[in-house]
C-alpha cells in the first residue's frame, strides 16, 4: 500500500506530543536545534531532508511543510511559525493564498503557538510571539561567529545566552525554539 507523506505523518503525530516547525525558511535546521534545546527528552524527529530519529520519548519535532497544503492534514500540539515569505507559487497564486495556509495551520493547533512578531495578521488562542517587539533579545554581542545575548519574556529572564551563530535570521529563530523549549520544561540552565 502507498500512503502520501503527509497522511504516514499525521498517523505518527497521534502517538506522541508533537511539535511542528513551519515557515518559508529554516524548518530543516530549526528542527534540529529544538532537537538539540530537547535533548534531555531525547526527542523523536523527522527533518525535510529525510533524517531522523524514532525514540520512546513522548515528544515528536518534525518539519510541517505549506507545499499544496500538506500541513493542514496535521493537528500537532505546538506549532512555531518562524517567517512568512510568498513561496511555491506554483500551488498558491497569491501572496494572499499562501498566507491564509498558515492562518488555516494555526487553528489546528491543540496547544501553542510561537510566531514570529513580524508577521502580521495571524490571529488565534495561544499565540506566543518572539522577536523584536516581544520574547526578545538584548545586550547582543558578536565576536566573530559566536553571538551573546539575553532574553526576557514574562516569567523567563535569561543572560549571556551564547550561539554559535549570527545571522539575524537564525537568532531569532534560536528565540522561538527557545520559548516553545521553556514552556514544555526545558530549565533555564539547559
Amino acid at each position: 500500500k502507498t500512503i502520501e507523506y503527509n497522511t504516514f505523518l499525521s498517523s505518527l503525530l497521534k502517538e506522541k506530543y508533537s511539535i511542528a516547525i513551519c515557515g518559508s525558511h529554516g524548518k530543516t535546521s530549526s528542527v534540529g536545534m529544538l532537537t538539540y534545546l530537547l535533548k534531555s527528552f531525547n526527542p523523536s524527529y523527522l527533518r525535510g531532508d529525510g533524517m531522523g530519529k524514532w525514540t520512546d520519548s513522548k515528544y515528536f519535532i518534525f518539519e510541517a511543510c505549506e507545499y499544496q497544503n500538506h500541513f493542514l492534514e496535521y493537528e500537532p500540539n505546538e506549532i512555531i511559525i518562524l517567517n512568512i515569505d510568498y513561496d511555491h507559487n506554483d500551488y498558491f497564486k497569491s501572496k494572499n493564498a499562501y498566507k491564509n495556509s498558515f492562518k488555516n495551520f494555526v487553528k489546528k493547533a491543540k496547544n501553542r503557538v510561537y510566531l514570529y512578531d513580524k508577521i502580521k495578521g495571524i490571529k488565534g488562542k495561544n499565540i506566543f510571539k518572539f522577536g523584536s517587539n516581544s520574547f526578545s533579545f538584548s545586550n547582543i554581542i558578536t565576536i566573530e561567529k559566536e553571538t551573546i545575548f539575553s532574553i526576557d519574556f514574562k516569567d523567563f529572564t535569561i543572560d549571556n545566552i551564547i550561539v554559535k551563530l549570527h545571522h539575524p535570521k537564525l537568532i531569532n529563530n534560536i528565540l522561538g525554539l527557545m520559548l516553545c523549549s521553556l514552556y514544555l520544561g526545558v530549565s533555564k540552565d539547559e
